[in-house]
């Protein structure tokens, strides 16, 4: 039998919530707002509710309950399976034992920066690092 096409990086994520408890979509997503991983994985509403349905699809998670808040739409929550949580750990051993070429940009920058006036790179440099400091600080402010 085919292996089946590896989670992608929202899948994990949505599955990573629902070990902690069943949840619907959007309070998935906001969690993951909440909790900056907006920073790791591209997430929007209406690609984490398609991510969901293809876990569903995939048996990878399953429909806990479903409930009404006044005139709001019903929600559907789900919570992770068996096969969810086998699927999940198989892939985080895969990305965390196995390397990938994954082609990010300022290497290659760094690699072509010869084509700028030294200044411009050293000046370029300086900014990105007064940036990479602002993220750290907001990183370990909570």
């Amino acid at each position: 039998m085919p292996r089946s096409a590896p989670l992608t990086p929202l899948g994990i994520s949505a599955l990573s919530l629902l070990v902690e408890e069943p949840m619907h979509p959007y309070e998935m997503y906001q969690l993951l707002m909440a909790r900056h991983e907006d920073r790791l994985v591209k997430v929007r509403p209406g690609t984490l509710y398609h991510a969901v349905g293809r876990l569903e699809e995939r048996g990878l998670v399953e429909t806990a309950g479903t409930d009404r808040e006044g005139n709001r739409p019903e929600r559907t929550t789900y919570r992770i399976t068996p096969a969810g949580r086998e699927a999940l750990t198989e892939r985080l051993q895969d990305m965390l034992a196995e390397p990938v070429n994954e082609y990010p940009s300022f290497p290659l920058a760094v690699a072509e920066a010869y084509n700028l006036p030294a200044a411009v790179v050293l000046d370029l440099l300086d900014r990105r690092l007064l940036l990479l400091q602002e993220q750290l600080e907001f990183l370990t402010k909570r």
